[in-house]
């Protein structure tokens, strides 16, 4: 239930999680061990059978998300100091609009290379998994902190 620890082993690492939160067809998973402060969730629809035996079967889904997870951070941490260096290209980009004296211009400008950064380095190059949408602004300052303090705060 809410506060419980979970443990795996994937790929001879040992995974520690814990549990956040837990309702009908919900999990959320903050991962303890080998990187921290990073936390996603599983979501089974009402017409998914599994959702049934969601409660019985929760641990299950809990060791998904913290594996989700730990493919997503080891994924980031071999290539955040490439990915620092497009991210700062990415904000000359995001400044160069500044200029832009039309709002509603600048705004769908803006957007647009947030969205055109985002898919290029997490959504289409990230193989066997996706980072989301909800996940953008963690993904951001990560990067933000890196670049600014060259530390990474999802390592324990």
């Amino acid at each position: 239930m809410e506060g419980e620890i979970v443990r795996i082993t994937h790929e001879n690492v040992e995974l520690v999680g814990e549990i956040i939160n837990l309702r009908e067809r919900l999990v959320m998973v903050e991962i303890l061990e080998p990187f921290c402060n990073y936390s996603s969730f599983l979501y089974l629809i009402p017409e998914d059978p599994s959702s049934k035996h969601f409660f019985k079967n929760y641990k299950e889904y809990a060791k998904e998300v913290l594996i989700d997870i730990y493919k997503k951070l080891i994924w980031l941490d071999v290539r955040i100091e490439r990915i620092s260096v497009k991210y700062d290209l990415h904000l000359e980009e995001r400044e160069a609009v500044k200029g832009v004296e039309n709002r509603v211009v600048k705004e769908r400008i803006e957007g647009k290379l947030r969205n055109l950064f985002f898919d290029e380095y997490f959504t289409l190059n990230a193989v066997g998994f996706k980072f989301t949408l909800g996940e953008r602004d963690r993904i951001m300052a990560i990067l933000e902190i890196y670049k600014l303090l060259n530390f990474k705060i999802y390592v324990t």
